[in-house]
């Protein structure tokens, strides 16, 4: 049974008779990475949702596809076609508008304007300006308007701001204040005769709450945190969909000619899985790339005698037999003391094994193409390393920060002020000393100061960027080398209590 929550609005006071009401449907999905099912083909895939899109379509004319950002990047196809295959899939799809996500800059600003230049749909990004003036990125737009029956309604985009951080977006870009940003935007769009503003946010719910309460916006669709939720703050509804189209969110809008107000909405979530089937135009350039990775990527490069945990809140919150093995690739491979891997870095958000890993599998778990380098480091600057991962933990779904380490064990409290939640450190079973030189292992993400760690910035390099290690290859040549590969916990994190 269609499950429906009628958002009837005490801050929208006129209800329209059915004959003046104006029907407009909003399909909405957000951090999209693969255009094949996933799960094991159970949900998701964009070629089932071009075929939804269009089965909704023909019972509701004035239907539009939204995109919460978060698509280029990562994934493993992505790391061979630079999201080409994303854009196809997209344009197959039938996508009416996306907002930048902050992955859509990982592989730097002229990549995306490849991509966007590819796009047979407009990009919003309000808040994302060249650094030399206040021109909008590339040919990305602050907002859209588009006209039903006369009736207008208004679209803007945003994205957070911690993509100059957690991304590659070049130093030519800054990203302003999201909320400011949509607020000026959506003023805009109704000096313009808006009749609703409809927010595409890729940001934090902490974010979005902040700007529905300001009720700028008549409705925020948003993206990245991964969770499926609906939440109301202030008078205004926030929606998120969860994660690779395993959900659509449909959103029912009714608005009134006379009042000229949102009357009221009408909310369900569509399970995408194998009872809707694949719009065949868009199945085939689905598999036409996904034909040409399978040559590259599905031979088997070795095997685990044990199940592996790459999942996303083990990984980003606790020790996992994934972040042990990586974290000793890191320190065995370059003759580092220690290693730190920061959670965020492992992606598929999958188990794997017992049985064959194939270098796809490797990719998925490691999309980021990153490279292995060695610091000079002193025992102040690796505590306040680990104290930063440490910093949000069980706070944050999306922090990458959280520290999976080789050579070091550490012991933390986290009802402890941040900062000072260590309560043991011991590298190679020695204390940690603040005064001692260490040498460190970590990704150039980090070393340059990638998820905050800005602590590693200016460090010594005893191997450098170009001399460095291909995070990817090495996993690869150590799983060949070793295999089966057999990681299990030894409790080097542990948490009080």
């Amino acid at each position: 049974m269609r499950s429906l929550i009628r958002l009837l609005l005490a801050l929208l006071p006129a209800l329209a008779c059915a004959g003046q009401a104006v029907h407009i449907t909003l399909l909405h999905v957000n951090d999209v990475y693969q255009i094949s099912p996933v799960d094991n083909g159970t949900r998701g895939g964009l070629a089932r949702l071009a075929a939804l899109k269009k089965q909704v379509q023909a019972e509701s004319p004035h239907t539009l596809l939204l995109f919460g950002g978060d698509t280029l990047s990562p994934s493993v196809a992505s790391n061979t076609f630079r999201g080409e295959q994303m854009i196809a899939a997209w344009n197959a799809t039938g996508l009416d508008m996306a907002v930048f996500g902050n992955h859509e800059f990982d592989f730097g600003p002229d990549i995306l304007q490849a991509r966007m230049a590819e796009s047979h749909f407009p990009w919003l990004g309000a808040n994302v300006h060249d650094k030399t003036g206040n021109a909008l990125f590339a040919n990305a737009r602050a907002s859209e308007i588009r006209t039903f029956d006369g009736i207008k309604i208004g679209f803007l985009g945003v994205v957070t701001p911690s993509t100059a951080q957690s991304s590659r977006p070049g130093p030519q870009l800054r990203f302003d204040d999201a909320n400011i940003e949509a607020r000026r935007e959506a003023g805009r769009l109704r000096a313009k005769g808006a009749m609703a503003v409809v927010a595409l946010t890729h940001q934090d719910l902490a974010q979005d709450r902040k700007l529905a309460e300001t009720g700028a916006v008549d409705l925020i669709l948003g993206g990245h945190d991964h969770v499926l939720m609906q939440t109301l703050a202030g008078r205004t509804p926030i929606f998120k969909a969860g994660s690779d189209a395993r959900l659509v969110a449909r959103l029912d809008l009714y608005l009134d000619r006379d009042s000229r107000r949102l009357t009221h909405l009408d909310w369900e979530m569509l399970p995408l899985d194998a009872r809707t089937p694949e719009d065949a135009d868009a199945a085939r350039v689905v598999a036409g790339f996904e034909n040409r990775l399978s040559a590259l990527l599905d031979q088997p490069v070795g095997e685990t005698s044990v199940a592996l945990d790459a999942r996303q809140e083990p990984s980003r919150s606790r020790e996992t037999n994934v972040g042990d093995w990586l974290a000793d690739i890191y320190r065995n491979r370059t003759g580092a003391e220690a290693a730190i891997v920061n959670g965020g870095t492992i992606r598929s958000n999958a188990g794997y094994g017992p049985g064959k890993l194939s270098r796809r599998d490797i990719l998925s778990i490691l999309p980021f193409e990153n490279l292995i380098v060695k610091l000079d480091v002193s025992g102040r600057i690796l505590r306040a390393a680990l104290e930063h991962g440490l910093s949000e933990i069980h706070e944050s779904r999306e922090s990458g920060r959280f520290p999976q380490v080789s050579g070091i064990r550490y012991v933390y409290d986290p009802r402890l002020p941040v900062g000072n939640r260590l309560t043991q450190v011991t590298v190679n079973g020695a204390p940690l000393e603040d005064d001692r030189r260490y040498a460190l292992a970590v990704n150039t993400y980090l070393a340059g100061g990638g998820d905050g760690y800005k602590m590693f910035k200016g460090q010594t390099f005893l191997i450098t960027p170009e001399n460095a290690l291909s995070e990817t290859a090495e996993v690869i040549e150590a799983l060949t080398a070793g295999s089966p590969v057999a990681p299990r916990l030894d409790g080097r994190i542990k948490s009080l209590p």
